[in-house]
């Protein structure tokens, strides 16, 4: 039975690490996944405003929350403008409800209208690292620590049911006269 709980606690130890390994690529993926749908939402938005902008001829400006849209005297140069149509920048932003400074992302862009040039900004809250690093660690966790009790206990079980006619024969070997 030593000898089995060694190796057990072998390949717990081995699992421990191949988790860990595991967490950091699954945070690592989270990570891109997420930023990727935030800079989606944020440039279908962008589209819908600047289809807005286009389709009010009385358009100066506008300033909220999570948009910003400012008249500009010139647009960028083309070949700056063509290199990063869309700029994407983490920022952090006051959030009113939780009384402190929250994760953006921010696009930034500029278009251009038959009234003028505009810049638009447009941020919305992401999900923040700390926030996915305590989820992945949370759920590898648990299923370590679930993974190490079915491991200990059914190679108990299997050791029983296993080594049974060996020491069974152990037994017979201690009787003989």
């Amino acid at each position: 039975m030593k000898f089995l709980l060694r190796a057990t606690l072998i390949y717990l130890l081995i699992t421990l690490i191949v988790f860990g390994a595991g967490g950091i690529i699954t945070y690592n993926i989270f990570i891109d996944a997420i930023q990727l749908e935030t800079d989606r939402y944020l440039i279908e938005r962008y589209r819908d405003i600047s289809n807005y902008i286009k389709e009010d001829p009385g358009f100066t400006s506008i300033s909220d929350s999570k948009i910003m849209i400012v008249p500009v005297d010139a647009l960028p140069e083309r070949g700056e403008r063509r290199r990063g149509r869309f700029q994407f920048t983490d920022t952090l932003v006051w959030h009113q409800g939780l009384k402190r400074m929250e994760n953006n992302r921010k696009l930034s862009s500029f278009i251009k209208t038959e009234d003028g040039n505009y810049k638009i900004e447009i941020h919305d809250v992401i999900v923040e690292r700390d926030d996915i690093f305590q989820s992945v660690f949370d759920s590898q966790t648990w299923l370590f620590v679930i993974l190490g009790v079915v491991l200990v206990f059914s190679s108990f079980l299997i050791s029983t049911w296993m080594f049974r006619p060996f020491n069974l024969t152990l037994d017979k070997i201690k009787n003989f006269n």
